[in-house]
């Protein structure tokens, strides 16, 4: 196959066995982006599939295109994906461990800008 078992790729460019989304389904149309590629390829992980990038493989991605330069939409909307997939596959208390754990992170980004 010339790549490698990885956890997640990117969303920009994904090819996906027709059986592995029968069995993990679509993508989880609640998430806008920032997570949506890491949750589906979550849920194709748990439904018995395997996840690989080819580093052979190339595309041209414009990324920045969804929300433009509103990077304070970006922030949020990255937040959002990020706790929405914690509650979603690890529950109450470890998305509140999440919450807790990001304080400093987002401080941080607060302070610079």
């Amino acid at each position: 196959m010339g790549g490698f078992e990885v956890d997640w790729v990117t969303g920009a460019c994904m090819m996906v066995r027709k059986e592995a989304v029968e069995k993990a389904g679509l993508m989880d149309e609640n998430i806008f982006m920032y997570f949506e590629d890491n949750e589906w390829c979550y849920r194709i992980r748990k439904a018995g599939f395997k996840i690989y990038y080819n580093p052979k493989a190339e595309i041209i991605h414009l990324g920045g295109k969804s929300l433009g330069e509103n990077q304070a939409k970006r922030k949020t909307e990255y937040y959002k994906s990020l706790l929405y997939f914690y509650q979603k596959h690890f529950g109450v208390w470890q998305t509140f461990l999440l919450k807790f754990l990001l304080i400093p992170h987002r401080l941080y980004w607060r302070l610079k800008g």
